[in-house]
């Protein structure tokens, strides 16, 4: 055998032996891992898939959850019949098992709305709106419906201005939202109609206050300049009696034959009665066609007297003394129109010691000076910080006020003056932070507008406000301007 041949086989044997040392090598690694994954058999359990058809399903709801599930169903089937309060009855149910479920709370809002129990309407859609969206309440798509169905009730209730907010919120994420459209025009009009209620009854309150201390002034006055009088006994009264004879009286009785005392109602008569303690100043009497005067003499201190009155009775018409000339009347003149009073230093004292911190504080404060813009504007500019607009209205203001209140700064401020002009620009431009400012241009026209059109021109012309800063008030107001 060559020794080629030897080296051959004995490579082989190497081979092989080592072929057969990895085996056992294998064997033995392979028992290893079998005894750790027998010590760790829950974790090789878990970690292995579930054989299909032996893993039980969990189910999806809870006892009470299905039960308020069907609860809903049913109510929705009872609204689509339009038995409101069968449907009402079954939501209500299906709320004792849930009582999470914000759809189920503005379904039930929906069924008050149609029993016209507005107020329990208004607590299920905030409810809803909690649910989804928690304390800020701010709309989503999921709380869309529960916003305008609380607008619904607010209105019904008169809340004008809190149903706005909520029809703004509702065409905020649905521009084109037909009927969030036609609530809102129609809450506009009733708010504004309020608005204008508000201002008159101010007005009139405050003439009516004005015109109270100016009497109380006059009669102070009066009694302080009048001399003092000795009482005087009080007179006796006389009536005038004239009878007229004319031919065209159908119901005149013939004169009597004797000159006896004669029933008041015996003739048609026209009696002028005068009282010593009446003013002496009268106008004279037109002379009649008479033939006849009667002068009677009335003790008022003696009602059942015995005598009989004394009476003067002529044939030959009587000749009346001539009485003073009295005062021609002043000519009537044509009403005025109530001018807008002075607030009075109450009522500024009132308002102006307050710093509003909540937009019911200002709104408040606002339509209690609303017949008085001089008011209004030093209310603005004294009490307010115009950088804070948008912390202290947040979502609350509507377009009416906003238009008020650029009529009150337009008609109040001269912005040619440095110091009008700066604060002009400062509340120009915290109302255009206010949120959802850019969607007031959906409902204000230019001649609403145009009061913030012409500010913003005369502050771009006037020079007190820098290039920079008219720029980007400009940029800020083109959304609603435009």
């Amino acid at each position: 055998m060559s020794r080629e041949a030897q080296m051959r086989i004995k490579q082989d044997a190497t081979d092989r032996q080592e072929a057969l040392d990895g085996l056992n090598q294998w064997i033995s690694d392979i028992g290893k891992t079998d005894e750790k994954l027998k010590k760790n058999k829950p974790l090789h359990e878990a970690s292995l898939p579930p054989i299909r058809g032996t893993k039980k399903e969990e189910p999806k709801f809870t006892k009470h959850e299905e039960t308020a599930l069907q609860q809903k169903e049913l109510g929705n089937a009872a609204f689509q019949k339009q038995q409101w309060d069968t449907a009402r009855q079954f939501y209500s149910e299906s709320i004792k098992h849930n009582p999470n479920n914000a759809v189920v709370f503005s379904n039930r809002a929906a069924a008050y709305l149609k029993l016209k129990r507005w107020q329990e309407a208004e607590t299920d859609a905030t409810t809803a709106i909690k649910l989804t969206a928690g304390a800020e309440e701010n709309i989503t798509t999921e709380n869309k419906k529960a916003f305008f169905r609380r607008a619904q009730a607010r209105r019904e209730m008169k809340y004008y201005s809190m149903a706005l907010t909520d029809l703004t919120a509702v065409l905020g994420i649905e521009p084109n939202n037909k009927q969030a459209q036609t609530e809102h025009q129609a809450v506009m009009e009733l708010y504004k109609a309020e608005t204008e209620q508000k201002k008159k009854r101010i007005a009139i309150s405050e003439v009516e206050e004005d015109s109270d201390e100016e009497d109380e002034e006059d009669a102070a006055d009066v009694a302080a300049s009048a001399p003092a009088k000795a009482p005087q006994p009080k007179a006796a009264a006389k009536k005038l009696i004239i009878e007229s004879d004319d031919d065209e009286s159908e119901d005149e009785n013939p004169p009597p034959a004797k000159s006896k005392p004669q029933p008041k109602a015996a003739a048609k008569k026209l009696q002028i009665e005068s009282d010593s303690e009446e003013s002496e100043e009268e106008s004279p009497p037109k002379r009649p066609s008479a033939k006849k005067l009667t002068i009677e003499e009335d003790d008022e201190d003696s009602e059942d007297d015995s005598t009989p009155q004394q009476t003067k009775q002529q044939n030959s018409p009587a000749k009346p003394k001539p009485a003073p000339a009295a005062t021609p009347s002043p000519k009537p003149q044509p009403e005025q129109p109530l001018s807008k009073p002075k607030p009075s230093p109450q009522l500024a004292e009132r308002i102006l010691s307050v710093t509003p911190t909540s937009w019911m504080q200002f709104e408040q404060a606002w339509q209690e000076g609303a017949h008085s813009p001089q008011l209004q504007a030093k209310y603005l500019r004294e009490k307010i910080d115009p950088l804070q607009y948008k912390v202290l209205f947040g979502n609350k203001l509507e377009p009416p006020m906003l238009v008020e209140m650029l009529e009150v700064i337009e008609g109040q401020f001269d912005v040619s003056v440095e110091s009008d002009a700066q604060f002009v620009g400062k509340a120009l431009f915290g109302l255009s932070c206010v949120p959802r400012f850019d969607q007031f241009g959906l409902f204000l026209g230019a001649a609403e507008l145009a009061p913030a059109t012409r500010l913003i021109a005369s502050l771009s012309s006037g020079g007190h406000l820098t290039t920079e800063r008219v720029q980007k008030l400009k940029a800020k107001w083109d959304c609603v301007l435009n």
